[in-house]
């Protein structure tokens, strides 16, 4: 797999995570719109939703790495010091 197709890769995966995300909000209906909070509560409410449980916990794990490591890049990027360190080397 090359860089592009893990890249349209994740790009769909949050965007099923999305998905699932706002389903979660439109079934669980609580004051509080934390992926792992509404599976928690949801999970002692529908069946449906404890059966997945596990998974669904797994899957914002990756989000949430997904989102760092993007984070990461973004910071990185924008960052003076690779500049910085490239200016001091010569």
């Amino acid at each position: 797999m090359n860089k592009k197709q893990g890249q349209l890769l994740s790009e769909r995966f949050e965007v099923a995570f999305n998905q699932v995300h706002e389903a979660l909000r439109d079934i669980v209906q609580i004051n509080d719109e934390r992926f792992v909070v509404l599976v928690k509560v949801g999970a002692k409410k529908y069946q449906i939703i404890d059966t997945f449980k596990k998974d669904l916990e797994q899957y914002a794990r990756l989000r949430n790495a997904l989102s760092m490591k993007k984070w990461r890049l973004a910071f990185i990027s924008r960052s003076p010091m690779p500049r910085l360190y490239t200016t001091l080397k010569k």
